[in-house]
C-alpha cells in the first residue's frame, strides 16, 4: 500500500518535474548550486568532525552532486542551503574517495521549484572556453545570503600525480581553470559558458601550476547514473532514462561578451600551438639560487621565518616545463632558469608527441634566456613581435605538467621596460608550468619568452603579475647564443632594507625591515630610519632607491644620508650581492 501510494504521489508530481520552472540562463547558476555543511560522528579511531563547501543540484528529482571532501563517507547529518529559497535535509546516497564523488539526496520542497544543471563531457570543451566557477566562499551563502560566482576560461587538461599533488585526494586528468577558487569552492561545479556542468570543483592542486582544478564529470557520470538508478529502485521508483544525468552539447553562452574575448584567445592559440613544446629535464644537481630552501638546524622550534623558507621551493622535480621553437633549423628558446645547474640529459617533447635529445648551446643569465639546439629541421617556428603595447592583451602558454597538453591564461601587458632588465609585465598567472613559454599576442605572435620567475616564492608563484622578456630583446640576443656565448648574470649590488609602501608623506623611503646580516644591518641602519639621498643624490621614492642602488657596483662605498629621529646623519654602506 505504501509502495503504492508513493509511487502515485510521484506520478503526480512527475509533469512539473519534467517541465520545470523556466529560469533565465543567468540565474541559474545561482538557484542550482547549493550550500553544503555536514557532519561526522566519531568512528573507531576517526574524531568527530565537520564540513562545509558547495554542491550542484544535478537532477529535478532531488539529487545533489559534491565531493567527498564536503560530504565523506559516514556523514549523518547534511544539510543542503539553497540562498533565499529553502533549507533541507540531505540524506547519503553514494561516497567514493577514488574519484571524489558524493551524491546526496533530498526531497524537493513542494511549493518551490528545484532548478537542475545538465551536463556537458570536459573532453568536449576547448583550452580557451569560458567557464563558470560558483561557490560558498567563506560560508557566503550562510552569512551573506548568497553564492560567489566567477568567469574564467578553461586553461589546461592534465594528469595530477601523487608526485605533483599538493594535497593528493584524487589522482588522475583534472580540468584547470582561471575562474576563482578557494576551499569554499570545494564540491561545487565547474560550468562552461553555457551553465552546464562539466567538473566538480577539487582541493587538489599541481605543484607545476597552482591554479584550480576540477574533476571531470565523466570520470564520475557512469558512477553517477548507477547510483541514482539503485537508489531509485530501492525506493520502489521507476523513472525515465530522461531524468537521469545526461550529457548535453554547449547551449546559448550566459555571458555572450565573454564569448566573444574567448574565441579571440582560442584563435591566438591555435595559431601557436605547434610551436610551443615540453621540456623533460633530467638535473644533476640544481644552481644554488634555485635549490629547494630547506630549514637551518638547530635546537628548538623553528621561528616565522625558517618555516618560511622551509617551505619555499623553487620547482617541482616531476614538472616539465616549457619552450619556444624560434627557428625551423632546430632552434629552441626557454628560459635561463629552466636550465639552470647540472644537467645529464635534456629533451624537447614536440606537440606531436617526438621526443628529441637536445643541447644547450648559449644563454642569456641577465635577460632569463636560454637557447636549445635539436637535430630535426622544418620545425614550426614562431613568428616574433617586437610591437607591443601597454593594456594589449596577451596569452601566456605552456605545456606543463603534460607535454600532450597545452595550458593557457590570459591578462595583458602591465608595464613595459620592467627594471634593470627591461621586460615585459603582464597580469596572466604564470609559474614554474609556463616558465620559458610564449607570452602570444591576439593576432598568434610571440611577444615575449616567460621568465624572470621568482626565487623566493612558493613554486615560483607571483602576487598577481609576471614577467617575459621581450622579442625585441631576445632578437638582439638570439645569435649570441647561437654562436654558443654564454652571457652571465653580472652580480647585482644590494642594500638589504624593505621600505615601508605609502610614506608618502615623509621626505625620502622609511625603513620597515632591515634584514639581518645585510649590508644595512652590518652598516648600523635601522627600522623607522629615512633614506633621504644616496652619494648626494636625493631619494624620492622606492624606484629611486633601488635605481640608485643597482646603478652602483658590487662592494662599492656608498654614503647614505638618513634622519633617524629628528637627527639627519650619513652612514657609509659597503654594498653586499643581491641573492
Amino acid at each position: 500500500m505504501k509502495k503504492s501510494l508513493f509511487c502515485l504521489a510521484f506520478c503526480l508530481l512527475l509533469p512539473g518535474l519534467l517541465a520545470g520552472e523556466e529560469i533565465p540562463a543567468r540565474e541559474l547558476p545561482g538557484r542550482a548550486t547549493v550550500a553544503i555543511t555536514a557532519s561526522r560522528p566519531e568512528v573507531d579511531d576517526t574524531p568527530a568532525a565537520s564540513f562545509y563547501g558547495t554542491g550542484s543540484v544535478i537532477s529535478p528529482l532531488g539529487y545533489v552532486l559534491t565531493s567527498t571532501t564536503v560530504v565523506p563517507p559516514n556523514c549523518d547529518e547534511i544539510n543542503i542551503v539553497s540562498p533565499g529559497h529553502y533549507q533541507l535535509q540531505g540524506e547519503l546516497v553514494k561516497a567514493d574517495e577514488a574519484t571524489e564523488l558524493s551524491l546526496i539526496r533530498v526531497s524537493p520542497p513542494a511549493d518551490v521549484p528545484f532548478p537542475h544543471f545538465e551536463i556537458r563531457e570536459s573532453a568536449s570543451v576547448e583550452l580557451g572556453e569560458v567557464v563558470i566557477t560558483v561557490a560558498n566562499s567563506f560560508h557566503s551563502a550562510t552569512r551573506a545570503g548568497e553564492l560567489t560566482t566567477s568567469v574564467g576560461l578553461m586553461s589546461g587538461r592534465y594528469e595530477v600525480t601523487r608526485s605533483l599533488a599538493e594535497q593528493p585526494v584524487y589522482l588522475g586528468e583534472v580540468v584547470e581553470t582561471t575562474a576563482a577558487t578557494n576551499p569554499g569552492s570545494d564540491g561545487g561545479p565547474l560550468l562552461d559558458g553555457s551553465g552546464r556542468v562539466i567538473g566538480v570543483l577539487s582541493l587538489n592542486v599541481s605543484d607545476a601550476r597552482w591554479l584550480g582544478v576540477a574533476v571531470p564529470i565523466e570520470v564520475m557520470l557512469d558512477d553517477l547514473r548507477t547510483a541514482i538508478r539503485n537508489d531509485l529502485e530501492q525506493r520502489g521508483q521507476e523513472v525515465p532514462e530522461e531524468l537521469l544525468p545526461t550529457v548535453m552539447s554547449a547551449g546559448a553562452p550566459i555571458f555572450p561578451e565573454w564569448e566573444e574575448r574567448s574565441t579571440t584567445f582560442r584563435n591566438a592559440v591555435r595559431s601557436v600551438q605547434d610551436s610551443v613544446v615540453a621540456i623533460q629535464i633530467d638535473r644533476e644537481k640544481d644552481d644554488q639560487r634555485f635549490a629547494p630552501r630547506r630549514r637551518r638546524r638547530g635546537s628548538g622550534s623553528p621561528t616565522g621565518r625558517q618555516r618560511i623558507l622551509a617551505e619555499l621551493h623553487s620547482r617541482p622535480e616531476e614538472a616539465t616545463v616549457t619552450g619556444v621553437i624560434v627557428d625551423p633549423d632546430g632552434w629552441v628558446a626557454t628560459s635561463y632558469f629552466n636550465i639552470a645547474g647540472e644537467l645529464n640529459a635534456i629533451r624537447v617533447v614536440l606537440a606531436d608527441g617526438r621526443e628529441l635529445e637536445a643541447e644547450v648551446v648559449g644563454w642569456d643569465q641577465e635577460h632569463d634566456l636560454a637557447l636549445l639546439k635539436v637535430e630535426e629541421d622544418g620545425l614550426p617556428a614562431i613568428e616574433m613581435n617586437p610591437d607591443v603595447a601597454l593594456g594589449d592583451y596577451v596569452c601566456a602558454i605552456g605545456r606543463s605538467p603534460s607535454p600532450k597538453a597545452l595550458t593557457l591564461t590570459t591578462g595583458i601587458i602591465s608595464a613595459i621596460g620592467r627594471g634593470p632588465n627591461e621586460m615585459l609585465q603582464f597580469d596572466a598567472a604564470a609559474n614554474v608550468g609556463n616558465t620559458g613559454g610564449a607570452l602570444v599576442g591576439l593576432d598568434g605572435r610571440c611577444v615575449g619568452i616567460i621568465g624572470g620567475i621568482s626565487t623566493r616564492s612558493r613554486h615560483g608563484q607571483n602576487s598577481g603579475i609576471a614577467f617575459a622578456t621581450g622579442a625585441e630583446k631576445w632578437t638582439e640576443t638570439f645569435e649570441q647564443m647561437k654562436r654558443g656565448e654564454k652571457i652571465t648574470r653580472r652580480p647585482r649590488p644590494m642594500l638589504g632594507v624593505i621600505v615601508a609602501p605609502g610614506a608618502v608623506d615623509l621626505e625620502g623611503v622609511l625603513v620597515a625591515r632591515v634584514r639581518d646580516d645585510s649590508p644595512a644591518d652590518r652598516a648600523g641602519l635601522r627600522r623607522n630610519d629615512s633614506i633621504l639621498e644616496v652619494d648626494g643624490v636625493p631619494v624620492e621614492g622606492e624606484a629611486d632607491l633601488a635605481n640608485l642602488i643597482r646603478s652602483k657596483n658590487l662592494g662599492d662605498r656608498v654614503t647614505l644620508t638618513i634622519r633617524r629621529l629628528a637627527r639627519r646623519m650619513e652612514i657609509e654602506v659597503t654594498l653586499g650581492e643581491e641573492e
